[in-house]
């Protein structure tokens, strides 16, 4: 889909495609009556400008810069519609990955448990993230492999090559993930912190064994954060230094509400409870489950990934100061978490597997399968209420798109009045002019401009009601440029019609004297 998140990616792929890759300057086709971005529709947390918070230019948008440029291929190839459709194959990919660490490295062999594992793998929740032009499938392929890599390589039999070469190349691939997402930080600093716990400290035996594969991370790190620093004089990027700032100032009576909502869910999001606590559940089960009498002791396999599947989803949950989105979108934050969960499960059950007491591990293999069951039952229950609601959403777009299409071929630009309304411009923002006026002096100030060039008339577009608060921006953001009301002054320009859809108001004004 190209809405909220993915259309502003869109027009940073264009605006590198099309401009060159040291255009950054954000795409605003009304810039050449609107010079100064006065009017430009999008703001934070989307776009950055004004002075005091430039990155050498009066305005960026926020989203990964090397993400944009690694779709240029992929755009110049399929076009726009092909980059959902990527994401979706990234998205397969990385199942596919994951059933194969299940099958060649944790080496589980039940068909019953293996062909569960593969059903919540393939319909879990981060299938959400890869319904739209996302860079996180991309930034969870990267981590996953990586972190398998590592792992193996410090096993006492590596099942993987271990060239220097591929170990290099590797590391400096896996690098640019936290470039893409900044969370991608935090489960790569913890799977580190962790590894070095249960190894008990020994630093020197680990790094050697890894050695070529991270020299190759650390000279990624280092080339992508040069790079950031020539570009935009940061050497986190755009995304990353606003995440730091907006952390810092996070109060925590804030990050209490977005940690609520994210394990609780609320009337506009999914909750992670509901779409994964089966699997923490599961995870804790594996760390205790030698606590029972004649059971053998944890191997470190679980221990890791257990710890780290649970550990990981309330850091980076506590850390993030952003709401992830709403409906199915809000756990996107924590798709590798949800894969480090799975391959918990699948290295507890082999471990089942292989304990010869029968007897006594049938009251945990029941219950596994009870668990694994509910887990696909619950999944099931979400896509199949996931794919209505998306073809809703995209048709009530469709629906609203259209009705700015009328007045394409007379040119007449969009006016939106707050910027509630500014996440379904989608690709209609590269075909006509759409501005925002918040209030009667910037709507007057508007009109004029629109006059003095000869623009024949306008779209006036808001929504009529209450708009939900969104805890991603202030309490002044949200009063003044969100949930701001006024009287449109008409000046210049008369209302020849007036209309509602799907609770949007769309009035259409003509220059007075024009039929």
């Amino acid at each position: 889909m190209i809405q909220s998140d993915a259309q502003i990616k869109y027009y940073q792929l264009i605006q590198y495609s099309e401009g060159g890759l040291q255009n950054h300057k954000c795409l605003y086709p009304g810039k050449n009556i609107d010079p100064d971005y006065r009017f430009f529709p999008f703001d934070y947390t989307w776009a950055v400008k004004g002075e005091g918070k430039t990155f050498r230019e009066e305005c960026v948008f926020q989203y990964p810069y090397f993400f944009a440029l690694a779709s240029i291929p992929i755009y110049s190839l399929f076009g726009v519609f092909g980059l959902t459709w990527v994401c979706l194959f990234l998205y397969l990919v990385t199942s596919f990955i994951v059933l194969g660490y299940i099958e060649k490295i944790v080496g589980l062999k039940s068909v019953l448990f293996r062909s569960l594992l593969a059903v919540i793998v393939i319909s879990g929740y981060p299938i959400y993230s890869a319904y739209e032009y996302t860079e996180t499938t991309l930034a969870v392929i990267l981590v996953l492999v990586f972190l398998f890599y590592i792992l193996d390589q410090s096993s006492a039999s590596p099942k993987f090559s271990r060239k220097p070469v591929i170990g290099l190349l590797l590391g400096f691939v896996a690098s640019i993930a936290p470039y893409f997402r900044s969370e991608m930080f935090i489960y790569l600093f913890l799977a580190g912190a962790l590894y070095l716990v249960l190894n008990s400290f020994q630093i020197f035996p680990l790094i050697r064994k890894n050695r070529f594969t991270l020299i190759g991370f650390l000279i990624g790190i280092a080339f992508f954060a040069v790079w950031n620093q020539i570009e935009f004089g940061n050497i986190f990027g755009v995304r990353g230094r606003i995440s730091l700032g907006d952390l810092s100032g996070s109060g925590i009576g804030r990050q209490l509400v977005l940690i609520k909502s994210f394990f609780l869910g609320d009337s506009e999001k999914l909750g992670f409870l509901k779409a994964g606590g089966l699997l923490v559940v599961l995870g804790l089960v594996s760390l205790l489950y030698p606590r029972f009498k004649n059971f053998p002791t944890h191997s470190l396999e679980i221990v890791f990934w257990s710890i780290f599947g649970i550990l990981s989803v309330i850091i980076v949950s506590i850390l993030s100061p952003y709401n992830p989105g709403g409906l199915f979108a809000g756990l996107r934050f924590t798709d590798v978490s949800f894969y480090c969960l799975v391959i918990t499960a699948a290295y507890f059950l082999y471990h089942l597997e292989n304990f010869d007491s029968f007897g006594f591990k049938k009251g945990f293999l029941v219950f596994a399968g009870i668990i694994l069951i509910s887990q696909v039952y619950l999944q099931s229950r979400l896509l199949k209420s996931f794919f209505p609601l998306m073809n809703r959403v995209q048709e009530s777009q469709v629906q609203l798109l259209n009705i700015w299409k009328e007045g394409e071929k007379e040119n007449l630009p969009v006016i939106h009045k707050n910027l509630f309304d500014a996440l379904l411009i989608s690709v209609s923002y590269l075909n006509q002019y759409h501005f925002l006026a918040i209030n009667e002096k910037e709507a007057n100030d508007l009109q004029d401009i629109l006059y003095k060039n000869d623009f024949p008339g306008f779209h006036l577009f808001w929504y009529d009601g209450e708009k939900p608060y969104d805890n991603n921006s202030s309490k002044k953001l949200y009063d003044e440029k969100i949930n701001n009301r006024y009287e449109f002054p008409a000046r210049h320009y008369q209302l020849v019609s007036d209309r509602t859809e799907l609770g949007y108001r769309i009035q259409r004004y003509r220059k007075i004297g024009e039929k």
